[in-house]
Formats: C-alpha cells, sequence, structure tokens
C-alpha cells in the first residue's frame, strides 16, 4: 500500500515543485533514502501543486517543519506568497532561504543579510542528496532576484554535479548562465569543459558560449552543432542559430559554402534555419551520396531535412535505410520529414516514406492523422478507409476520425445522403471495436 502511496506522489511532486524538476523529483521518491523512513504525506504534495500556499502556512503554524521535503514545502510556500508582495527582503523570504538551506542539516535560524546566509553554509562541502541539491537551486534563483550573487555564486559551488541526473544537468546549465553573464570567463570556460557526460540542447548552448568566449571557438562551434540537433523548440534553434551566424559569419559566405569541409557538414545541423541560396550554395559540396555515405543516427533528422530543402527529396528512402533501427523508434523524426514533403508538394513520397517504416504508425497518433491526411489529399479512396479503420481499431475515442469514416460510408452532405456499398458497411462492422467509442458507426449502421 505504501508502494502504490510513493508512486502516486511521484506523479504530483513534478507538478508541485515545477516543470523542470520533474524527472529529478520522480528520481527523489523512487530512490530510497533516509528521508523516505517515513511515509511521505500525500496531502501536503497536493496542495504545493495546488498553490496553496496560505495553507500550507497554516498547516505549520501549530508545528515546525521538521523533515526536509517539509522544509522545502514550507519554504516554497513562503517565496510564492512573498512573489506576490514585493522584493524587499522580508522576515519571511530570510524564513524561506533558511529553510532551503536547513534542508542540508545547517543550522541556519533568524538571517537578516546575504551575509548571514553565507554564513549559515560556511565550511560547507558539495551535497550529493537529490533534496539538498534541489533546495540549493531553488534558493541560488531566488538569491538572483534579490541581488545576493555571492550566495548565488556559493550556491552552485555546493551543489554536487558528478551524479549524472537530469537535476546536475539543469544545475550546470543555470552555473554556466550565470558565470557567463556575469563576466566570469575563465571560470565559465573551465566549467564548459568538466561533467561532458551532462547533456541537454540548453545546456549545450551555453557551454558553446562559454567556450567560445575563452577563445576555444572550434570546440564551441561543436556544442552549437550538439545543441541544434539536440532540439526542434523554435526559441532554442533561433537564439543557436542567432549566435553561430554572428560569431562564425566567414562560414556562411557562398564561397565558402562551396567548399566540402567538416564544417560545412555539421551546417546541415543547421538546415531548417538557411535560406534558399544557401542552400543552394551548400549543394555544390553536400551532394546527397555524401550526405548519405557520412550521416548517423545524431545526423540523419537534419540530413532529411537538407535533402528535402535542397530538392533532393527522392533520395530520401535511401538515408532513411541507412538508419532503419533508429528510425522505427523515432516515428518523430518520420512525421517531420513526410510534413516537409507535404509541404513541398511532394505528397507522393511523403505517403512512400510512411509506407517505408508502416511500423512505427501506432507509436505516435499524430504521425499516423498525417499519414490519413496525406491518402485522403492523394484521392487514395480504398486506401484512405483501410487505414481510417486500422486507426480506429486503436484510437476508437477519437471522433474527429470517426466523422472522417462516417463521411465515407454516408458522404459529406447531411441533407443528401450517400451510403456506401455493403462491402463498405459489412468491412466497417466486422473491423471496429465494440465499444462506446465506434457510437457514431453503430448509430448509422442502425440506420443502414
Amino acid at each position: 500500500m505504501q508502494k502504490v502511496r510513493v508512486i502516486n506522489t511521484a506523479r504530483q511532486i513534478g507538478m508541485a515543485f515545477g516543470r523542470k524538476y520533474i524527472m529529478p523529483a520522480v528520481i527523489f521518491l523512487l530512490v530510497p533514502t533516509g528521508l523516505m523512513a517515513t511515509p511521505i504525506g500525500f496531502d501536503l504534495y497536493g496542495l504545493i501543486r495546488a498553490e496553496r500556499w496560505a495553507d500550507i502556512q497554516r498547516h505549520f503554524s501549530n508545528r515546525s517543519p521538521v523533515q526536509g521535503y517539509e522544509k522545502f514545502a514550507m519554504a516554497r510556500a513562503l517565496m510564492a506568497d512573498a512573489g506576490r508582495s514585493s522584493s524587499a527582503f522580508t522576515p519571511e523570504v530570510a524564513n524561506a532561504f533558511a529553510l532551503y538551506l536547513q534542508v542540508s542539516g545547517v543550522n541556519c535560524s533568524r538571517p537578516s543579510s546575504q551575509a548571514d546566509l553565507l554564513n549559515c553554509v560556511e565550511g560547507l562541502r558539495p551535497q550529493k542528496d537529490l533534496l539538498v541539491r534541489l533546495s540549493f537551486l531553488r534558493a541560488a534563483e531566488h538569491a538572483e532576484k534579490y541581488s545576493f550573487r555571492s550566495l548565488q555564486n556559493r550556491l552552485y559551488e555546493l551543489i554536487d554535479l558528478s551524479e549524472s541526473d537530469p537535476l546536475s544537468a539543469v544545475i550546470l546549465r543555470e552555473r554556466l548562465e550565470y558565470l557567463v553573464q556575469s563576466q566570469q570567463t575563465t571560470a565559465a570556460g573551465e566549467l564548459a569543459g568538466q561533467y561532458v557526460d551532462l547533456d541537454g540542447p540548453l545546456l549545450n548552448l551555453w557551454r558553446a558560449r562559454a567556450l567560445y568566449k575563452v577563445g576555444k571557438t572550434d570546440e564551441a562551434f561543436t556544442y552549437y552543432v550538439r545543441a541544434a540537433r539536440g532540439t526542434n523548440a523554435a526559441w532554442i534553434l533561433n537564439a543557436i542559430v542567432g549566435d553561430v551566424r554572428k560569431n562564425y559569419t566567414g562560414r556562411f559566405s557562398p564561397a565558402s559554402l562551396a567548399q566540402r569541409t567538416s564544417e560545412n557538414r555539421e551546417l546541415l545541423a543547421f538546415s531548417d534555419r538557411l535560406s534558399s541560396s544557401e542552400i543552394r550554395a551548400l549543394k555544390a559540396s553536400m551532394t546527397p551520396v555524401h550526405v548519405i555515405d557520412t550521416t548517423n543516427v545524431t545526423r540523419v533528422h537534419r540530413d532529411g531535412i537538407y535533402l528535402i530543402q535542397a530538392g533532393y527529396g527522392r533520395y530520401l528512402k535511401t538515408l532513411a535505410a541507412r538508419a532503419y533501427t533508429h528510425l522505427s523508434q523515432s516515428p518523430e523524426i518520420l512525421h517531420d520529414w513526410a510534413a516537409l514533403l507535404n509541404t513541398k508538394g511532394e505528397t507522393g513520397l511523403a505517403i512512400q516514406l510512411i509506407e517505408q517504416f508502416a511500423h512505427t504508425r501506432t507509436q505516435k497518433y499524430t504521425y499516423w492523422q498525417l499519414y490519413l491526411d496525406l491518402l485522403k489529399k492523394a484521392g487514395y479512396r480504398q486506401k484512405y478507409f483501410e487505414e481510417v479503420l486500422g486507426y480506429l481499431s486503436h484510437y476508437p475515442a477519437h471522433y474527429h476520425v470517426a466523422d472522417e469514416l462516417i463521411q465515407i460510408l454516408i458522404g459529406s452532405d447531411p441533407s443528401k445522403i450517400v451510403w456506401a456499398d455493403d462491402a463498405y458497411w459489412k468491412r466497417a462492422r466486422e473491423t471496429l471495436p465494440h465499444q462506446t467509442g465506434s457510437g457514431r458507426f453503430l448509430y448509422w449502421l442502425k440506420s443502414y
């Protein structure tokens, strides 16, 4: 029973502590620690998730938070409450900082200044405990708000990054961002070369920025490329490409793009952000055969986009075959390619691509819906009908697709019903699952 309670709590703690802490928080609950000796209060996390800060403060009005997670929750409530009122360093804010620090077990009470808070952690060694690291990260973020730069820097130093978990990646990224923005160039460059097993697009972006500032331009470019390959988020890609265009201006000249260099090969990571003239210049050096021969699982996504942008969509099937296993597990890449082919008027190639990986359609319903749209657009009536039935067998409650089936069976004009042949009705009756999701079909079947 307690195991079920912990699992249920794990689903909520990420929501309570913030979106970027979801994975670290779940790990915290699932990995046994000293804090797990007593059952976690489910109601407390429910209050945090609902942002009922006043209720949390009332909860602790007659008793002091004892456990680390209780101190974290109370600090969270105090800071959230203080953030709505002012940016002043009030006693409530001071108490919240103290509670965040007390999660580590240090004695910190009644701090009235940044100096007092620094004294609380004097002599403390870097902390590995997950909840302590979460607490110090939260405290460091709040320290920035109150311009406690020394405290912010000290807290970052006290967070151990040796664990290769999502929280370490978040902390390293924030620490690099702090060092770069505070002009601590040497320290930022040194830190950027450490903990290379930690990954993530934003982390790699700040690694690149730190390395570029200390003159390691080639290494920085490598991390810009890695950052671009790790995300589809437009705002991150725009930041990456903005940096690359500013820092490596010469690489985007027509003469440079026409050369077959390792740098130009890596520029394909930005293929969806290159202009049509830049794509044309690259075609002289980045031929389809060269791209396919040098592709790998990290390159293949943007390589495919380049081939489509360059008018080489017919080579996509060969490229896909080179990374068949990887693409079979990554239908989102196939979705991106097929959608781009469709916008370029290559609907037939998009259909062929999806059918090359027919086994992947059930993995991602938006990908399957794209295939339905392509079949309908191309006028493949029979194939479209069969695919709609297959889709509804997996997703019977997706009523917008059920409506597509009804249009096949009775037409699209409600004032003039055109009944489909008996074979269509029989096939649908044999294929669709017998459940409430098939209600639209059953209604018209009865009428038929």
